[in-house]
């Protein structure tokens, strides 16, 4: 699958009706070392800086304003000054209560004691001014495959709030960047009522043992794994109807049956916007249309954060776009492999909800379709072989089937579906198989009967 990525670098994937162009405002190394940017290579995002880059997304349109930057831990006088000036933009309308800010939260380690739930740091989406419908806590977290290439996404992640004054550590479902997204945009509320704990019919036993992980008592480890499947269960059957909600079918979507399976597929992201990094130029973006103008313009724009903060910002605006703000910098230390090579964090967020929003989840085919073509290429392997009576016959065979399947395996890779290239292999090893059988049961037909009497 990742060649198949790469042949599909910089196309347009998906149902580009349900996709939103990006831009990407990008704190990369210039920023970062610029005297503006906290004084030239600062320990912190300066606040202040990541003030103005919320407040450009914001006051040039954008629908959704991602902040790829860590705002957990300890909250400073620094920070509250950042929340008093967001809740300034909502209080002037510069911020309108259809943008939404999706916050990344950070988690900390899994305690000793071998609970199964980790509790989430505060955060400034849990302040007073910023508790607000189109205030989101979004967990940005990824799976590596085991030659440390990120391939994989985690819809949602569970996890125990930080306990507050008056207020005790409760769990709590936190989506993922792309899953948030999607809900907004299928679902059009602030929050998905399927994502509250109250609202997932949850047996009495299972929350019982999840809000005891949380309450910092001695926990029954095997009740929490057993409470962790039920809950995994009934957010798998969630994630099929909201899949559904948006294709106006009725009954399950091939896409939604993927969703409750382990198939090794449905958690696959489809990268499609390679990194340009700092010297690459040739890096094609494909253009979409603007889903309210209508005009074209590149699924993918990146502005550089220190254009923003010297007061000289691209002429274009962020009308119905998703912004994601992040870094790029080496000492960032947000840079991973992917199927289309190293690239930030932000930019696989981008991808991944590219990936979501273009055609859900990446499934098999049907299993007529999978028949169907599997039969189709015996036909076309028994016609090659039949000519040629030799090993040439079926390596030739072999060749034309890998040719015609590529067309049609790079037509169902951009419309979500994945059909494996073992299958010629398979469709040859059958041929080969049936072929035998039925040369085997000729010999025994056409064996001449001994003669019964030939020793008398």
């Amino acid at each position: 699958m990742d060649w198949m990525m790469n042949m599909h670098r910089s196309v347009a994937f998906g149902k580009q009706a349900g996709n939103l162009p990006y831009v990407l405002i990008d704190i990369d190394k210039k920023t970062y070392r610029s005297p503006q940017w906290g004084g030239g290579e600062p320990v912190q995002t300066p606040r202040d800086r990541l003030g103005d880059l919320i407040t450009y997304a914001l006051q040039s349109g954008a629908n959704y304003v991602v902040v790829d930057i860590a705002l957990d831990g300890r909250l400073g006088v620094e920070e509250q000054a950042l929340v008093e000036r967001l809740a300034g933009l909502q209080a002037s309308g510069t911020w309108n209560a259809n943008q939404h800010l999706l916050l990344v939260r950070t988690f900390q380690d899994y305690s000793d004691d071998g609970m199964l739930l980790q509790k989430m740091r505060p955060g400034i989406g849990e302040l007073a001014p910023l508790a607000l419908p189109n205030v989101h806590s979004v967990a940005p977290l990824f799976l590596m495959s085991s030659d440390r290439i990120l391939r994989e996404w985690l819809l949602w992640h569970v996890a125990c709030t930080s306990a507050s004054e008056g207020a005790a550590s409760r769990w709590r479902i936190i989506p993922s960047v792309q899953l948030q997204v999607l809900q907004l945009q299928r679902v059009g509320t602030g929050t998905a009522p399927w994502l509250e704990p109250k609202s997932l019919h949850l047996s009495q036993d299972s929350n019982d043992a999840l809000s005891q992980a949380c309450s910092g008592e001695p926990a029954d480890l095997q009740r929490q794994k057993q409470a962790l499947v039920e809950l995994d269960h009934h957010l798998r059957s969630w994630f099929a109807t909201l899949l559904q909600a948006g294709d106006g079918s009725h009954g399950e979507t091939p896409a939604a049956k993927a969703s409750h399976g382990n198939d090794g597929l449905s958690s696959r992201i489809v990268f499609t916007l390679p990194w340009a990094g700092e010297v690459d130029t040739s890096v094609q973006v494909p253009r979409i249309k603007h889903p309210q103008r209508g005009d074209e313009l590149p699924l993918l724009r990146i502005v550089p954060a220190a254009l923003v903060i010297n007061g000289q910002p691209p002429p274009f605006d962020l009308k119905g776009s998703l912004a994601v703000i992040g870094a790029s910098y080496e000492e960032s230390h947000d840079l991973v492999f992917t199927p289309l090579g190293r690239m930030p964090g932000s930019l696989v967020l981008i991808n991944a909800t590219n990936s979501l929003l273009g055609n859900g989840v990446v499934h098999a085919p049907s299993p007529i379709t999978t028949w169907g073509v599997a039969l189709a290429l015996i036909m076309l392997i028994s016609l090659v072989t039949a000519a040629i009576h030799s090993i040439v016959g079926v390596v030739l065979a072999l060749v034309v089937v890998l040719i015609s399947l590529l067309p049609i395996s790079f037509y169902l890779f951009s419309i979500g579906l994945w059909l494996d290239f073992a299958l010629p292999l398979i469709a040859v090893v059958l041929h080969r198989l049936i072929e035998n059988l039925h040369e085997n049961y000729r010999a025994l037909t056409h064996a001449k009967p001994q003669d019964s009497n030939a020793n008398h």
